[in-house]
């Protein structure tokens, strides 16, 4: 990942961190009971929410208090590695809970937990800024211990991004500025390479996590800077949180998938990101006239080219129905299959610079959408729309009822959640942008779940979508931003020979897009294939013969394919 990177601009740098607190209170290592700051947080092992709690209290405490230097870094190490075990079940907790809404406990340990990575970097802050000098013979006397906490400011900021993402949070700006400063205060020396043993394993490669190797648990202040980028790019605070590591993971098995080079002034070629000293969010896909020196541009061609390869691979071994898992990269091998394609065109969508095709239109009322979540609820919702076109034909009416009996096969198998109304924000012909007070939601949410949505207390047929975007804009509020797929959605029911034979059928939702073309949504499990010819039972009561053509979406539960009949109109 290393670079031609460092730029005359950084002769005049001085590091500025944002909103560092001042130190002023005198300090003393024990409280009024003659109890250390470690002592208190081991009386308190068996109950971890309180020891987090009473961890950010000290931390508060000790940023506000004058200190030796080393002794300030010894302390806070010490402090964080208590709390570390009880931060690393927060994280696993988190990862596998896809709902925006936790238990109170869990959502104040989560806090908690990155309260005390916030606290933890701005220790080290305390210390950086104490000893960091730009001139080149002092600052070689002080390098280890500067790189060192350099490193560990970092490592806090990105564990900080991991936590917060399990709460569809972004780092604040006052992150994103302060990890600038510390990388390119570091670049002006040339000292971002020196290898550090981590002392957090989250939001890193599963291969790291799981490593019974010493020698595997190190990382470089370039290797986290640029972690932190990366997950920021990819906007990955919207993807399943059980995937949060892929982006790491799949970095790590490639020399060179980013590297970073000196900003020149020259206009920003594809494949190129840029940053900047006094940056507050993540790096640019284009250079815009308030970009000041210094900055830093990042090469991400390589990263795109081998998972553009890689998706064209997977994707050819689908249609052939023979995936070879050797000839996949470890970590795409490692995913669950139905999360492979997706996870790639996740990576693939965010790294191209995109324009919005369509205006986007605010709405100032308190307009409500009713929005539901999954197949299976948007497929009830649709079946309620299925009546026959001749209530005297008997078939049409068996065919009806063999779609309601599927809506509800799908809802006992599948329990609705509570039914709360969306605010709309804002529209487009393309999608929409809805909002919801966090508090209220207990529905699992992901990036790629289908939705219907339809206006609240109105009996019209329901649209569909998919999740395109999940963020937590400020503490109680949760958006999410919903991609239309289609002008109209059916429920209907697909049937091979064998579910002819037996009465059955597979509940699948027809679709017609804004250009008139059909498509259907399946699940992954019925395992159907490109050139499947099918049976449809569609909501008027009528059967007709279809063939399935090309793939025109896949996400983690569905696929949604083309398709072909004489018979659709």
């Amino acid at each position: 990942m290393a670079g031609r990177d460092r730029d005359d601009d950084l002769s005049t740098f001085e590091l500025q961190f944002s909103a560092l607190p001042a130190a002023y209170k005198p300090y003393s290592p024990v409280d009024e009971e003659g109890r250390t700051a470690l002592q208190k947080l081991a009386d308190l092992e068996a109950f971890p929410a309180q020891l987090l709690k009473e961890a950010v209290h000290i931390l508060q405490e000790l940023n506000h208090t004058t200190m030796e230097v080393n002794e300030r870094v010894a302390l806070v190490s010490a402090i964080f590695t208590r709390c570390y075990p009880v931060i690393l079940k927060v994280y696993y907790h988190g990862e596998h809970n896809e709902a925006p809404l936790q238990d109170k406990e869990s959502e104040s340990m989560l806090e908690s937990s990155i309260e005390i990575a916030e606290e933890t970097a701005t220790a080290f802050k305390h210390a950086f800024v104490a000893s960091y000098t730009a001139d080149k013979a002092a600052f070689g006397e002080r390098r280890g211990r500067l790189t060192e906490w350099g490193f560990r400011i970092l490592e806090m900021i990105r564990l900080e991004q991991r936590l917060r993402a399990l709460r569809y949070q972004k780092i604040p700006n006052a992150a994103w500025l302060d990890a600038n400063q510390v990388f390119f205060s570091l670049l002006l020396h040339d000292q971002v390479d020196d290898s550090f043993k981590l002392e957090t394993l989250i939001g890193l490669t599963q291969a790291m996590r799981d490593a019974e190797h010493p020698e595997k648990r190190e990382s470089s202040i370039r290797r986290v800077y640029l972690s932190i980028q990366l997950f920021g790019v990819l906007d990955v605070i919207s993807w399943p949180a059980y995937l949060f590591h892929f982006p790491d993971s799949y970095l790590e098995e490639m020399e060179g998938g980013l590297h970073t080079e000196q900003d020149s002034g020259e206009k920003l070629e594809p494949g190129w990101l840029i940053t900047f000293l006094r940056n507050d969010g993540p790096p640019l896909h284009q250079r815009n006239d308030a970009i000041p020196a210094p900055a830093l541009r990042i090469n991400f061609a390589e990263l795109f080219q081998r998972t553009v390869a890689e998706h064209e691979a997977l994707a050819n071994m689908l249609f052939l129905n023979a995936v070879d898992e050797d000839k996949l990269s470890p970590s795409l091998a490692g995913l669950d299959p139905q999360d492979r394609i997706p996870v790639l065109e996740m990576v693939l969508l965010a790294l191209q610079r995109r324009e919005r095709r369509h205006v986007r239109h605010a709405v100032f009322g308190t307009e409500k959408l009713s929005v539901s979540f999954g197949f299976a609820a948007c497929y009830t919702n649709l079946s309620g729309f299925a009546i026959p076109e001749d209530h005297k034909d008997e078939k049409a009416l068996s065919y009806i009822e063999q779609i309601q009996q599927a809506s509800i096969d799908l809802a006992e198998s599948n329990p609705p959640f509570h039914t709360i109304p969306w605010k709309l924000i804002n529209f487009s012909t393309g999608g929409l942008l809805v909002a919801n007070d966090s508090g209220h939601l207990d529905q699992p949410m992901q990036v790629g779940q289908l939705v219907s949505f339809k206006p609240k207390g109105k009996e019209d047929l329901p649209l569909m979508g998919f999740i395109g975007r999940i963020q937590r804009p400020i503490e109680y509020q949760v958006e999410i931003s919903i991609i239309r797929m289609a002008k109209y959605a059916e429920a209907a029911l697909a049937q091979d020979n064998k579910d002819v034979h037996n009465g059955n059928g597979k509940p699948v939702i027809l679709l017609q897009d804004f250009e008139g073309r059909w498509q259907l949504v399946a699940l992954h499990q019925y395992g159907y294939l490109t050139g499947t010819p099918l049976k449809l039972v569609r909501a008027n009561g009528t059967r007709i013969l279809l063939r399935l053509g090309d793939i025109w979406l896949t996400k983690r539960d569905f696929t949604v394919y083309e398709v072909r009949s004489a018979n659709l109109k």
